[in-house]
């Protein structure tokens, strides 16, 4: 893919759909981080992806820009719905990506957004021209039904969609990064497993560190309340200590009547 300006062009119809599709498509394969054994490898990353964000017009003539990102382009990614076969555009783009790869269609990839495979898919990549050269040097040309390689993320909502595609997108990463989609699946389920371990342990510290706070919280109270009642208590004994002490004193007063209990004392 090196002589290549762009890893994949993307094709598609401007349509709500379609377009918030390509979009994120777009963000997720150039921001892929493949497995370390593949960055050691010579295609360590998908670069550059091409999506023309203009709307176009609907005569199908290829513009010269649009031609040079097919040219310069390793895999052509069409998002195909029901509406995919209706632009003129999508076609010419498909056709011309074809001719210049000999009208081999082993680099063309499909995103499955709505509609039923065999209702959607246009039959520019579902039959391939062969050309067998008989013995007698005459050329047999034959026409092939094909499977085209496909993602699928159809669901009943965009957000749905969207959610599928953040795992159907490794089918069209794969081809991309010449490697099989159960190697970059696995990782994606260790990486997400990972992930989910993480966020437990940080759940569990931040839980920990709340109780630890409300534990302290409550000392801090039982603390404060057993120290406001030992200064209670201790001042009831004095409070008790002093008022015997005057008992005493009157008790004292009584049974020497007319002497002072401190006179008393010293006459001891």
């Amino acid at each position: 893919m090196d002589n290549y300006k762009y890893d994949a062009f993307i094709s598609y119809r401007h349509l709500p759909l379609d377009m918030s599709i390509a979009i994120k498509l777009q963000k997720l394969l150039e921001n892929y981080r493949p497995p370390k054994t593949l960055r050691k490898a010579e295609k360590a990353k998908i670069h550059r992806v091409f999506r023309d964000q203009s709307e176009l017009p609907t005569s199908g003539n290829l513009g010269n820009d649009i031609r040079e990102a097919l040219m310069q382009s390793c895999y052509l990614i069409v998002i195909c719905s029901e509406k995919t076969k209706e632009s003129a555009w999508c076609m010419e783009e498909i056709r011309f990506f074809k001719e210049i790869h000999q009208g081999k269609t082993d680099h063309i990839l499909t995103l499955l957004v709505s509609g039923e495979p065999e209702n959607v898919f246009p039959d520019l990549l579902r039959h391939v021209t062969q050309e067998m050269v008989m013995d007698n040097g005459e050329i047999l040309v034959q026409e092939e039904y094909i499977e085209p390689l496909s993602a699928d993320i159809r669901a009943d909502t965009l957000h749905k969609s969207l959610r599928k595609l953040k795992v159907e997108f490794l089918r069209l990463a794969a081809p991309l990064l010449d490697c099989g989609f159960d190697e970059l699946y696995q990782r994606h389920r260790r990486r997400k497993k990972k992930r989910i371990i993480r966020a437990s342990l940080v759940s569990t510290a931040i839980l920990a560190g709340i109780f630890i706070l409300a534990s302290v919280s409550v000392l801090r109270a039982r603390y404060q309340d057993i120290t406001e009642n030992v200064l209670k208590i201790r001042s009831e004994i004095q409070m008790d200590n002093m008022l015997n002490a005057l008992q005493s004193i009157k008790e004292l007063n009584d049974t020497y009547p007319g002497q002072p209990y401190t006179e008393y004392i010293q006459g001891c």
